[in-house]
């Protein structure tokens, strides 16, 4: 998938909105809007599009497209207003569910408050990094997890901070292993960790059981909650190597000229392949390894692939299939080269312009100072010295 950057004239970063000609195809238009960092001037776009058109089976991308943005700016009203008032209708109500509820609470505020030091955290099994939050007032252990779409809760620790829910298992969700898992939705009046404070933030909530990891029946860790997408894509976070902290601190926005950090259902960042082709790879803080996408194989010679066993783990447990993996390859993101060895090919939801080539896990970023800025559309590595 190649991404159409626009010229850059300057040598010095330029900050200013991108502008499209009005006789262009709305869904390019859009398109552009998203790779530039600009969702909100995509839903303009894409809402100037008759709710007829919309309907179509023709335009469901781009319906999806709008269900994403609406997401990603917390427009409970406007997801209801797509599937209710449009006649648009689709087999999964989960997305319409949750909007209903959420747009019954107020509205999500984020604070930062005293110093902004950068909090310790610990690596999970996964490698994923744990910090510690208070939830209502209460300490807790939760992942930092990118690739969460929305924070997540144990149903153990919601009962116990008295989390405002819907009906219960009124709603699935799909773990990384593939399996269906029942959730509710909730909305967590009071969440802190160092200097942020947020109130009134959305979030599921899966049975305690399914957030256990079991090795021949016996536990061996759980996990409290997961910090997801919908709080980390309002704030610009660095996770430091050597020593171990994450520092959290409000965005940097607005988007820089050509961002190379990007979000349509998933967050993702532009790097290239060694032969200079254009990539996307979502960023997966909770992910142990990196892995590939179909959309990948398209690009690429599949012969020096072959089928080997992998066990995965997620939340729903862990699962051991056969995966396509590759035994070498390398990606550039921000001049860094990321080495991969015996990575392999996993099912991906995303399909269409914006579908990921791969996803980016903590095996070959560990050796960095990761930093990102969505509002911003910022990615950057950084080797420790």
């Amino acid at each position: 998938m190649s991404l159409h950057l626009i010229l850059f004239f300057l040598s010095v970063l330029i900050v200013c909105p991108v502008v499209y000609g009005q006789d262009e195809n709305p869904k390019t238009i859009a398109e552009q809007y998203v790779r530039h960092g600009q969702p909100q001037a995509a839903i303009e776009i894409l809402e100037k599009i008759p709710a007829s058109e919309l309907a179509d089976s023709v335009n469901r991308e781009v319906t999806d497209w709008l269900e994403n943005l609406y997401l990603l700016q917390k427009q409970w009203g406007k997801i209801i207003e797509l599937y209710s008032e449009s006649g648009i209708t689709r087999e999964d109500s989960t997305v319409l569910t949750m909007a209903r509820l959420f747009n019954t609470f107020p509205k999500e505020q984020i604070f930062f408050s005293g110093s902004r030091e950068p909090i310790p955290f610990k690596s999970s099994i996964s490698k994923t990094p744990m910090i510690r939050v208070w939830l209502q007032g209460k300490p807790y252990t939760f992942w930092v997890d990118s690739g969460a779409g929305l924070t997540v809760l144990s149903s153990t620790v919601a009962r116990k901070c008295r989390v405002s829910l819907s009906a219960k298992n009124d709603a699935t969700t799909t773990a990384a292993t593939g399996k269906k898992l029942s959730i509710s939705y909730g909305v967590i009046d009071s969440l802190r960790f160092g200097s942020v404070r947020v109130f009134n933030h959305a979030c599921l909530v899966i049975d305690h059981k399914q957030l256990e990891f079991k090795i021949a029946g016996m536990p061996v860790f759980k996990i409290d909650g997961i910090i997801g997408w919908n709080l980390l894509q309002e704030l610009a976070v660095t996770i430091n190597r050597s020593p171990d902290n994450i520092l959290f601190a409000p965005s940097d926005g607005p988007s820089v000229y050509n961002p190379n950090f990007i979000w349509m259902g998933y967050p993702m960042v532009t790097c290239k392949d060694s032969t200079g082709r254009t990539l996307l790879f979502g960023l997966d803080t909770g992910a142990s390894a990196s892995s590939l996408h179909d959309a990948f194989l398209s690009k690429t010679d599949t012969t020096q692939a072959s089928r080997i066993e992998q066990v995965r783990g997620s939340a729903g447990g862990i699962v051991k299939r056969d995966y396509l993996v590759f035994p070498r390859m390398s990606v550039f993101a921000e001049g860094e080269k990321i080495e991969f060895s015996n990575i392999s090919v996993t099912p991906s939801n995303l399909t269409g312009i914006f579908a990921p080539d791969g996803v980016f896990g903590w095996k070959e970023l560990m050796d960095y100072s990761v930093s990102f800025d969505f509002r911003k559309g910022v990615f950057k590595l950084e080797k420790p010295r």
